[in-house]
């Protein structure tokens, strides 16, 4: 029976009991009337389950009953079987709940809070109210919009009438498909792990902000339909040439207009010899084709390279990049299905290289071509193509800097290209083949402060800016590394696609005659005899600029390195922070010649004194010449005639300097001996073959 319990008037109660669960209790009460009489009434009283509260700060499986439910920022919390819940279920920042195709029903709320993770099973997807969906509590349901939705059915799914837009995540992990239910958007990351996220002819934004660009991941799964990629530009509001990439297959000219920008093509821009447009009807987007380059001598420069499409119909090729001028704090968007997958580039090289300023052959416009962030340097660079890319940031109106990266060294940070971002790359042998592949693909976090390992390699960077307020700075910089040589090497070099824009200055150093932003240098130049490096310096506007040594490392123990100006007869050691003025008496200076790296490792074998740096003579390296096929003069008049004769007086070779009064000289073949390298103003250099 059940247990029970008496009360009589008059009298003390028996000792108190706890109440447990228990299907009932069975009371009588006994009172007395006025005239003494005792009556006696039963009473049942039930008393229901006492429901616990439920705290998941780990891992855990759940299923049951209870009063309340809370998922920590710690906790992950997956269905096993049925949930009730009688007052609140709520997932906190940083929680996560998988419901796993269990029923979530009761009487209570649902809340997952900004930060938070839902993993969504069932069919319908999530629902405001309806008795359907993943979450079917009978209160009120709340579903933020900086969360993270997963839909990871076995079955089709739909998203539901719930899905917040916009969510900070969403991803289809569902091998069969998920379909939008609702317009949608994306503020962090679209995760396409398995299946086809079917669009429905919905729109699905990635979106971007001047502090975040979504992306999305292919890793494993599909879209079907179009998705609206939005790819927000900041800087300068007077506008500037952005360097821009489609990351959207099938998309147009025109799709790059957005509020207070109207793309404009012009194809009369193409007539060689060309003829400037009235500035109406200027083109604001331009392609780059390198097989223009060259043309004729006389429109061989860099930039003849750049072309404007037909119309605003015309396709924006994946792949390749577009240089379109327009203001800052706009947000084009590109419309079409997500490109993803393999697809090879062809580079052509027919351009010249008559001066530094000129096209250099195969220089290609390229672009990144997926809806996400990659890595240059995880790229697989073939034999005819340079591992150098170089990157242009405006700085205003026609005023622009290129930064360039290669072997890990440059004035670009790291081999990162954003979503939408497209940069110059060099072909060195016609029709070789870049392939871009997903493997290129990285992650971005911009809240991960990047902490790159330090570079042993000895290195020497310089800057070039000019005295004015806010003056931008160019840089080259100069390291070693074993395997480099002195000559181009496409591996350990990032020769310039151009010079900067504007009153941007250009400084770089040459190698074989062209203009480099990295040089790499073979490591054991450094550490025997005298190294020269040829510098120049192009200078947009008069005024006074500052060379400055803004890093010297890592150089081997009794290597030094030393500013050469010829000009003024002056060496200036150099180390870091080591500052140097010069002036531009009129604009468009370029200083050519003039600068120059010399490195001294301290321990010059076989060398007299007078084979050492001179300010007025000629600079000869590698000297002693060794074994070696060529050696390197610098310091000559441009174009001017050089001789080589032999200790008898006898002239045994004849070359002719560059326009930066360098020149190549053969010594492959000459017997061991001193040698005098004349020029034609009378200076000479003497040389020692061993």
């Amino acid at each position: 029976m059940a247990p029970s319990a008496s009360t009589a008037a008059g009298s003390s109660s028996s000792a108190p009991r706890p109440i447990e669960a228990q299907p009932s209790y069975a009371i009588r009460v006994r009172t007395t009337d006025a005239g003494g009489l005792f009556t006696e009434q039963p009473f049942t009283i039930t008393v229901n389950d006492v429901l616990e509260d439920l705290l998941v700060n780990s891992t855990q499986n759940v299923s049951g009953t209870y009063n309340t439910v809370t998922v920590t920022a710690t906790g992950t919390a997956t269905l096993t079987g049925p949930l009730t819940v009688n007052t609140a279920l709520v997932v906190q920042t940083g929680g996560r709940l998988n419901t796993n195709c269990q029923p979530l029903t009761g009487p209570g709320t649902f809340t997952l809070a900004a930060g938070a993770t839902l993993g969504i099973c069932d069919a319908a997807g999530i629902t405001t109210s309806d008795p359907a969906g993943a979450i079917q509590v009978t209160g009120a349901r709340s579903f933020a919009s900086d969360a993270t939705y997963v839909y990871n059915g076995t079955a089709a799914q739909v998203t539901g009438n719930a899905l917040p837009n916009p969510v900070r995540e969403l991803e289809a992990a569902n091998p069969i498909s998920v379909t939008l239910s609702l317009t949608a958007g994306v503020t962090h990351v679209l995760r396409l792990s398995s299946g086809t996220l079917n669009t429905n002819d919905l729109s699905l934004t990635l979106r971007s902000t001047a502090t975040r660009t979504a992306y999305a991941l292919h890793n494993g799964g599909l879209t079907s339909g179009n998705v609206t990629v939005q790819r927000y530009i900041g800087g300068p509001a007077i506008g500037g040439y952005r360097h821009l990439s489609s990351p959207v297959q099938a998309t147009t000219v025109n799709d790059l207009a957005t509020v207070g920008f109207t793309p404009l093509v012009n194809p009369a821009y193409n007539n060689l010899p060309y003829v400037a447009p009235p500035a109406v009807s200027f083109p604001t987007v331009f392609g780059y084709d390198e097989t223009r380059g060259g043309v004729t001598p006389a429109f061989a420069g860099f930039a003849t390279g750049y072309f404007s499409p037909a119309t605003l119909g015309t396709a924006l090729t994946s792949g390749r990049g577009y240089s379109v001028f327009m203001p800052g704090a706009k947000t084009p968007d590109f419309v079409g299905a997500l490109t993803t997958g393999n697809l090879p580039v062809n580079l052509s090289v027919t351009g010249t290289n008559s001066s530094p300023n000129q096209q250099k052959a195969g220089w290609h416009l390229l672009g990144n071509r997926y809806p996400q962030p990659i890595d240059w340097d995880l790229a697989t660079v073939p034999e005819g193509m340079s591992s150098s890319i170089s990157v242009f940031r405006t700085t205003g109106g026609n005023n622009g800097i290129y930064l360039t990266r290669a072997n890990g060294a440059g004035s670009l940070p790291n081999g990162e290209i954003a979503l939408g971002q497209a940069f110059f790359a060099r072909a060195t042998v016609h029709n070789t083949v870049f392939t871009f592949t997903n493997a290129l693909r990285v992650e971005a976090n911009p809240a991960t402060v990047a902490r790159p390992v330090a570079d042993t390699r000895p290195t020497v960077r310089l800057t070039l800016a000019s005295t004015a307020p806010d003056a931008v700075a160019d840089e080259t910089l100069i390291y070693a590394e074993t395997g480099a040589t002195t000559g181009e090497d496409n591996r350990f070099d990032g020769l310039r696609p151009g010079r900067n824009t504007g009153a941007v200055p250009t400084l770089a150093t040459i190698i074989d005659g062209q203009e480099a932003a990295v040089n790499g240098l073979p490591l054991e130049s450094l550490t025997t005899g005298t190294t020269v490096v040829e510098l120049t310096a192009a200078l947009p506007t008069a005024g006074t600029y500052t060379l400055t040594a803004a890093d010297v490392a890592n150089l081997p123990t009794g290597t030094t390195v030393s500013l050469l100006d010829r000009q003024l007869n002056i060496t200036q050691p150099l180390t870091a922070g080591t500052a140097y003025q010069l002036t531009a008496s009129a604009p468009n200076t370029v200083l050519a010649g003039r600068f120059a790296l010399v490195f001294n490792a301290g321990r010059v074998t076989g060398t007299p004194s007078s084979f050492l740096i001179d300010h007025s003579s000629l600079i000869i390296h590698p000297n002693p010449a060794g074994a070696a096929d060529l050696v390197r003069l610098s310091g000559a008049a441009a174009g001017s005639p050089l001789t080589l004769f032999d200790a008898t007086g006898r002239a045994v070779a004849t070359v002719a300097a560059d326009a930066t009064g360098a020149a190549t000289v053969p010594v492959r073949g000459l017997a061991g001996g001193v040698y005098v390298l004349r020029a034609s103003d009378g200076r000479t250099a003497r040389l020692v073959v061993e």
